[in-house]
C-alpha cells in the first residue's frame, strides 16, 4: 500500500519502543524502532539489519542481500544492511545502532525487547555499566506468546497503520513469516 515517507529527521527529539532479534552467524539480525505520533494509531517502523559478510551472497529464498547492503535506505540514510566483517555477528553493532539514533538525532529509545537466546553480548552493551544505558526487556520468541502480537500486526498492515517505507528487507521478511494453525 502506499505509504508517506518519512525520515528519522521526522522524529528528532522523540522516543522509541526498540526490538531486536539476534542471530549468530546463519541469519540476519535486525533491530528497530517504533515511532508514534500523539493522537495518531499509525506506527511508524525503523529497521536496521546486520549480517555475517560470509552469509552476503546468499540467497535465501530470494533474499537479495548484496544489493541490500548496497542500497541506501531513505529514512535512515544508511544501507538497509549492515555488513558486519567476519562469520558472526557482533552484537554490539545492534546496540550501536541504537546509541546512533541518541547522538545523531536525539531519540531516546526508552525499551527495547530482546528474545534471551544468546543476547550476552547485546545485554553487556545495554547495560548503564558497561555499555550505552539501555532498559531491556526479555521477550521469549515462542508460539504461545507471540500469537497475539502477530495477529495485531497483521490487523495493523491490513488496516494500512504501519509505516514502513516499503524497506525491501522487511518485506522479504514479512513474505517468509508463517503461521501454525
Amino acid at each position: 500500500y502506499t505509504q508517506e515517507p518519512f525520515t528519522l529527521e521526522d522524529f528528532r527529539g522523540s522516543v522509541a519502543l526498540g526490538a531486536v532479534d539476534l542471530s549468530d552467524c546463519g541469519d540476519l539480525t535486525v533491530a528497530e524502532a517504533l515511532f508514534m505520533k500523539l493522537n495518531d494509531n499509525v506506527k511508524y517502523v525503523v529497521p536496521q539489519f546486520f549480517i555475517p559478510e560470509s552469509k552476503l551472497e546468499d540467497k535465501d529464498n530470494g533474499a537479495k542481500y548484496k544489493e541490500w547492503a548496497n542500497t541506501i535506505n531513505p529514512v535512515t540514510g544508511e544501507p538497509y544492511i549492515t555488513v558486519i566483517k567476519g562469520n558472526k555477528i557482533n552484537q554490539q553493532h545492534v546496540a550501536d545502532w541504537y546509541q546512533k539514533l541518541r547522538d545523531n538525532y536525539g531519540i531516546e529509545t526508552i525499551m527495547i525487547g530482546y528474545d534471551p537466546w544468546h543476547s550476552d553480548i547485546f545485554l553487556m552493551w545495554c547495560d548503564r555499566k558497561t555499555g550505552y544505558g539501555f532498559n531491556t526487556m526479555k521477550i521469549y520468541q515462542n508460539s504461545k506468546l507471540m500469537s497475539y502480537p502477530m495477529k495485531t500486526v497483521e490487523r495493523d498492515l491490513n488496516a494500512k497503520l504501519v509505516i514502513y517505507d516499503n524497506n525491501p528487507v522487511l518485506k522479504y521478511c514479512f513474505g517468509n513469516t508463517s503461521a501454525e494453525i
